[in-house]
């Protein structure tokens, strides 16, 4: 029991120290040219946020430390509401193009 609530916060802990910039385990600084390649990489780590914390809870569920799935929880819901932010902003590129995008 004790192992698995340690494996819980070590998951949360790897998440949050993934999210810091310049802590991310998996890549290079991507920089778009343009507003619609911003919000293309943009979307890309706000899906790779979301897969990572989906395996965080999982870890959490089996383990039973109910307090750290609730703060997972609460971060996965602002995480969602930033990617939906996102995919609404690459609709209006897509439904107006770029040269009208305001952001």
């Amino acid at each position: 029991m004790v192992r698995a609530l340690l494996e819980a916060e070590r998951a949360a802990l790897d998440w949050h120290r993934w999210r810091i910039p310049g802590q991310r385990r998996h890549g290079q600084l991507r920089i778009g040219r343009n507003a619609a390649e911003i919000l293309d990489f943009a979307r890309e780590f706000a899906d790779s946020q979301l897969a990572a914390l989906d395996t965080a809870l999982e870890r959490c569920e089996s383990a039973r430390n109910s307090e750290i799935h609730d703060l997972l929880l609460r971060i996965q819901e602002g995480e969602q509401a930033h990617a939906d932010w996102i995919a609404a902003q690459m609709d209006e590129i897509a439904r107006h193009g770029a040269h009208e995008f305001r952001g």
